[in-house]
């Protein structure tokens, strides 16, 4: 092959195409993709896109030739590279590339011809190269698997330790790394053409090899040459080959696009569909030329170097494509329509909402693609907000026989317990709640024929025990029975707590003591501190000691002559008096309000 061959090749470049309906001619270098520098200088041959800083859209590898030394004679020595980055500053569905950078500081350029391929070949979502064709001293062609590193440099690593033989020198064939089996990794297929060693001057002959991957995740493993796989044939000229789904049936099919083809023809775009097999071996018996209303070109100007790329993110396969003027021309797939749709969901701390069968349960805002019946994505842009279970603590205190509610649910037994509540928001609204109910004991103390309660601050029924009734009008403090019985007292506190006292027995005996105190009395009875002392026995009062219904005595006071007592300096509760008279004492009970 002559040297000016591989110039041409060195100067052209590109990649891929997709379902085939409909495609429409777009515009020359959309996006903002800048094939070549402000002084012209660096113009690319080759584009290639990769998610390179994994936002979940395509930026944009230019390669091409940097300086040629005028003497060519000098061989590959005289050629370098460069190869440099536009990203994607846009979304998935609108691209939009910032300015042209350099992007590796050291990349191992070949020596040889640099028609790379990009690919995440270990899963570590960096960017792998598959590169053609380093040349050794006799002129054999070299593949190479130019690794990205974590540091950022690159490991070479000759694919013929994969057992994948070089090329035979004169050969010019492009690599393209392409899941053609459907199995989720990535195969390597090469295009081009081998030189007819069988006649001096004989012709090139166009062929394709493939080497199918059966590795793991982390590491290809490849195994080939296959020539001309799965019923390709070969076009007549020199035919470049990429890879995508071009029917949108779920299989890999390729396009290429044809060089050095006469002056005289018409230039078309190839489509290679994929009929595969029940199984998923792929079957191509298919050529179609620019169908789906692909262009073509006549004479001189001519396609090169094709590239597939769902560019816009609505699930079918774009085209760029270089056309022989220098232009890389943009149709877009009308296929399918980009369809994106934003939703807003409220769920509750616990709760996960579904999306095309994934599960999102923590607060964020993500972006779902769906696949539909045909093929087409649409996209979800979903914002999740989670609402946090509230919780709350009450302690309460209640009386036997009350109940405390918390919503709609009542307690009347002292223990924990956890009610959950709908909130504002919809919700659980947790309530924990430590109940006691206390028993009120009421305390009552019989004083001669006096039931006394030791309660105050509270109201007061008497009840005959003996025939459970109440005794009308018996509302206070105390009860002073008329006829021998069993009594007791329900109060009431100001809180509705209510409580009952045991049953005491009272004999009414009418003895001559009873008589005399009978004779004496004081009053008002309840008093706000001032009493009067009515004495209608044949016997004076000498004296009066105060002391609480306990014993406990307060004061004493000399009553020769007086029929008054001032109390105002008692607290509020139940006091006795004892009067001294006839060499004994008589207890009376006073209220103090």
């Amino acid at each position: 092959m002559n040297k000016s061959l591989y110039l041409i090749l060195l100067s052209q470049l590109l990649t891929s195409l997709i379902l085939g309906q409909q495609f429409s001619f777009h515009s020359s270098s959309p996006f903002g993709i800048e094939l070549a520098k402000e002084d012209g200088s660096r113009s690319a041959q080759k584009i290639m896109f990769f998610d390179f800083d994994g936002d979940d859209d395509l930026d944009l590898f230019l390669i091409g030739i940097d300086v040629i030394d005028p003497d060519f004679e000098q061989g590959w020595e005289s050629i370098t590279y460069f190869i440099e980055m536009q990203e994607n500053v846009g979304d998935t569905w609108n691209p939009e590339f910032a300015e042209r950078k350099e992007v590796f500081s050291d990349f191992p350029f070949p020596l040889g011809y640099f028609f790379p391929s990009v690919g995440d070949l270990n899963g570590d979502k960096k960017a792998d190269f598959i590169v053609s064709a380093e040349v050794d001293f006799i002129g054999n062609r070299t593949l190479t698997y130019i690794k990205s590193q974590n540091d950022e440099t690159f490991e070479v690593i000759r694919m013929n330790t994969f057992d994948l033989w070089d090329f035979v020198p004169e050969s010019i064939l492009i690599p393209e790394l392409v899941d053609l089996d459907s199995d989720g990794d990535l195969d390597l297929l090469m295009s081009g053409l081998n030189p007819d060693f069988a006649e001096e001057f004989g012709p090139d002959i166009p062929i394709y090899f493939y080497a199918k991957n059966e590795g793991t995740e982390s590491e290809p493993d490849f195994i080939g040459w296959y020539d001309n796989p799965y019923g390709l044939e070969p076009n007549v000229n020199m035919e470049i080959l990429c890879g995508g789904d071009i029917d949108n049936d779920g299989d890999m099919d390729l396009l290429g696009t044809a060089l050095l083809i006469p002056a005289d023809s018409v230039n078309v775009i190839y489509v290679h569909l994929n009929q595969a097999s029940p199984g998923g071996r792929p079957v191509f018996n298919n050529i179609l030329e620019s169908p789906f209303g692909l262009p073509t070109m006549e004479g001189e100007t001519q396609f090169s170097f094709p590239v597939l790329a769902d560019i816009n993110g609505d699930g079918d396969s774009d085209l760029f494509v270089f056309a022989g003027n220098g232009n890389l021309n943009f149709y877009e797939n009308n296929l399918c329509t980009a369809e994106v749709t934003e939703t807003q969901v409220s769920i509750c701390e616990g709760e996960s909402v579904s999306i095309g069968g994934t599960e999102f349960s923590i607060e964020g805002t993500y972006t779902v693609r769906l696949l539909g019946n045909d093929r087409c994505d649409s996209t979800v842009l979903l914002t999740l907000e989670v609402n946090p279970v509230q919780s709350s603590s009450i302690t309460a205190s209640i009386c036997e026989g009350q109940n405390y509610s918390v919503g709609a649910e009542s307690f009347s037994e002292s223990g924990m317990y956890t009610v959950t509540l709908t909130s504002e928001n919809g919700c659980d609204s947790i309530v924990i709640l430590q109940l006691n109910v206390e028993e009120l004991i009421v305390p009552i103390t019989v004083f001669e024929n006096s039931i006394i309660v030791l309660q105050s601050a509270a109201t007061y029924q008497w009840i005959n025990c003996d025939t459970g009734e109440n005794i009308p009008g018996a509302n206070g403090q105390s009860y002073i029975p008329t006829v021998s019985g069993n009594y007791s007292v329900l109060i009431t506190l100001a809180d509705g707590c209510t409580g009952t006292s045991e049953c005491v027995e009272i004999i009414e005996t009418g003895t001559d003591e009873d008589s005399v105190s009978n004779a004496v009395s004081v009053y008002p009875n309840p008093t706000d501190g001032l009493i009067y002392i009515k004495n209608e026995s044949e016997y004076p009062i000498s004296s009066a000691r105060i002391s609480t219904v306990s014993g406990k005595q307060i004061q004493s006071f000399n009553l020769s002559g007086k029929n008054t007592l001032d109390l105002s300096f008692l607290d509020k509760g139940v006091y006795l008096i004892k009067f001294e008279l006839n060499n004994t004492e008589l207890t009376k009970k006073i209220i103090i309000e």
